[in-house]
């Protein structure tokens, strides 16, 4: 994993920890804010977080947010979880 693969990664586990899981076991992200966070723009940041999922280092879902009259999307809500293989990257 390059350098900021694993300062995505990191900045995402700190989230993970300090929100409460959902039945799933998957935390709601705001990938904007980790994204400063971790010093790169949000497609990036979003890359590497998907390049973490395909490894199975993380689960990761997504969700479309739809305008009720139009339905088109608005926005896209990020969960994501750990696996066993998150300790060990």
């Amino acid at each position: 994993m390059s350098q900021n693969q694993k300062a995505a990664l990191k900045v995402t586990l700190q989230a993970i920890q300090h929100k409460t899981p959902d039945t799933d076991g998957l935390v709601q992200i705001e990938s904007w804010h980790l994204c400063k966070k971790a010093g790169m723009s949000k497609g990036t940041f979003l890359d590497h977080l998907a390049y973490c999922a395909d490894l199975g280092i993380l689960r990761k879902r997504t969700e479309q947010v739809r305008d009720p009259e139009s339905q088109q999307v608005i926005a896209t809500n990020y969960f994501v979880g750990t696996t066993e293989l998150t300790a060990y990257p």
